[in-house]
């Protein structure tokens, strides 16, 4: 009987221990997180700023997006950017990256996307959107590509070779 006992209490302080130790790993990895998500915010509340001190600078608007891992709150930081009337290749990137995430979560009416696909394809070409253009026919979206083709391409909707061109892709 006292045999049944031990191995009863060995069992309970088994028990114990194995409690013990996976509390001390939920302590250690909430830490880690909170650490982590302190350590965003902290970092996000210093790019805020230097965007404050300086409208123009690229890294900051790209670093704070990047925090945001593909959000659509990285758009929203990217769209901010104030954008001047002769594009760079670092424009181009911020809007490629907000091409990437509308065009990944499927927003092909967010009005971002279509100045993100025209400020991108004004620095990097027409055919840097090939992959863009084609998910957007497949959503039968052919006004916003349109819009994107004329503003990229510097013409006119009514001009006769744009006409020809969108007859030739049926839009």
């Amino acid at each position: 009987d006292s045999s049944m006992q031990i191995n009863g209490l060995k069992h309970i302080v088994l028990y114990i221990v194995l409690y013990i130790v996976l509390y001390i790993v939920y302590c250690i990895v909430y830490c880690i997180v909170h650490k982590a998500v302190v350590s965003t915010q902290s970092t996000g509340k210093l790019y805020g700023e230097v965007i404050e001190m300086d409208s123009q600078s690229h890294d900051a608007y790209i670093e704070l997006g990047a925090l945001c891992r593909g959000t659509m709150e990285a758009v929203a930081v990217y769209d901010k950017f104030p954008f001047s009337s002769e594009l760079t290749f670092d424009d181009a990137f911020i809007f490629g990256e907000m091409v990437q995430i509308l065009m990944k979560k499927e927003e092909f009416d967010d009005s971002r996307l279509e100045k993100a696909l025209t400020g991108y394809g004004s620095v990097m070409g027409w055919n840097s959107l090939g992959n863009y253009v084609t998910t957007l026919e497949n959503a039968y979206k052919t006004k916003i590509l349109k819009q994107i083709y004329c503003a990229v391409n510097k013409k006119s909707p009514e001009d006769a070779d744009v006409q020809h061109y969108f007859k030739v892709k049926l839009w």
